[in-house]
């Protein structure tokens, strides 16, 4: 999985964002400059959590934005990843703390390929330690050392 964010240049490292809708605009953007999403889908998810709430943080430091199925401006199915430097609070409301510095985002065309990739991710994060050691990277040789080190060979994505 890790080795296809950095084939497919759907991975990117910044030191901050001012909020939560700037780190979704700049996860889904990945997946807009390949074709997989158009610039509404962003959009999309953000007014989701709006009307749904920070529904996107699916474990401590960690957000899988994604929309529901058959979103528009999805086009083909797609996955990024964003390393945020500084986490950004996905919180709505006062006294709440939902912060999230690494930003996963998900676009898919089937409900399938969507439960695919969700599954993929928690197999993913659920290694012991990998949400630390993704935290812990500053460029994609460091995912491909991690891809190497924990999934080469494993059978999974």
């Amino acid at each position: 999985m890790l080795r296809s964010l950095v084939e497919k240049h759907h991975c990117k490292f910044m030191e901050s964002v001012p909020d939560w809708q700037e780190a979704i605009r700049a996860g889904c953007r990945l997946l807009e400059a390949d074709g997989c999403v158009d610039e509404s889908y962003a959009e999309l998810i953000i007014d989701c959590v709006h009307r749904y709430g920070p529904y996107i943080i699916i474990i401590p430091n960690v957000c899988l934005a994604h929309s529901q199925e058959h979103a528009g401006g999805v086009r083909k199915t797609g996955l990024s990843f964003l390393h945020l430097e500084k986490p950004v609070d996905f919180s709505l409301t006062e006294g709440e703390s939902h912060p999230a510095q690494l930003i996963f985002a998900l676009s898919a065309v089937t409900p399938e390929q969507h439960l695919q990739h969700v599954v993929a991710l928690s197999d993913l994060l659920s290694i012991r330690g990998m949400p630390e050691h993704l935290a812990a990277t500053t460029c994609e040789a460091d995912l491909l050392r991690l891809q190497e080190r924990y999934l080469d060979g494993t059978g999974m994505l």
